[in-house]
């Protein structure tokens, strides 16, 4: 096992969906995303949680204080400045190595752990990447992660979870914003990382990923779980 520890980020609002609640929250088949992402963690063996929360928060606490989970934080980022923003507000509350899951990703399947991993990055294979092009685009060899790229299309997907340690903070501190958004890429960090000699490990994804932006994608997840 990686960590028992899994910080989830789920501050977003999610524009692009109807309705005004977190997008984590909107069920599939009768289920919060949210809990759905909190079930397949539990799989792996993770038993401490912190979430990440912005947007409508007091409705993710709500349902977490409902939820009954036993062991977790809940962080505020006060602004939404992207990803590694997020990670970086859980400093303080990790101890060594952690996973980190985007509250809009729902993995139906397992992961393949490389052996003796101190880094990792969850990865689909190449015939994905012609079925959604959103999310990072992934160059790999030897099994390890050679770069990240929000665009173009490489070799293979990534798909929103991250095995990282104490390293990363600094990073993301030292990564620059990007011109577009004014907000620090989390490929960008991951490929400053390889480039500094960091060795992060592709963690091979064994079924199917859907990164819930949409309404067309809400509607194939739940064809995912009514299978």
């Amino acid at each position: 096992m990686f960590s028992d520890t899994c910080v989830i980020l789920c501050a977003g609002k999610g524009s692009r969906m109807e309705g005004d609640i977190p997008k984590s929250l909107i069920k599939i088949e009768g289920k919060p995303i949210l809990q759905r992402i909190i079930d397949f963690c539990k799989d792996m063996g993770v038993n401490k949680f912190i979430f990440v929360v912005g947007y409508r928060k007091d409705l993710i606490v709500e349902y977490l204080v409902e939820s009954k989970l036993k062991d977790y934080k809940v962080i505020v980022q006060s602004v939404q400045n992207g990803i590694a923003d997020a990670i970086l507000q859980v400093e303080d509350y990790v101890s060594d190595r952690f996973i980190v899951a985007l509250g809009d990703c729902l993995n139906i399947g397992h992961f393949e752990h490389p052996v003796n991993m101190t880094l990792g990055y969850g990865i689909l294979d190449s015939e994905y990447k012609n079925t959604q092009a959103r999310g990072c685009n992934v160059i790999v060899f030897n099994n390890e992660i050679v770069a990240v790229y929000e665009k173009p299309p490489m070799d293979y997907a990534g798909i929103g979870t991250y095995f990282f340690d104490h390293r990363v903070f600094n990073y993301i501190r030292n990564t620059k914003p990007n011109k577009e958004k004014n907000e620090i890429d989390i490929a960008d960090v991951m490929t400053n990382m390889v480039k500094d000699g960091q060795h992060i490990k592709a963690v091979r994804f064994v079924g199917d990923f859907v990164n819930c932006t949409t309404q067309k994608d809400i509607t194939r997840a739940d064809q995912f779980f009514k299978a």
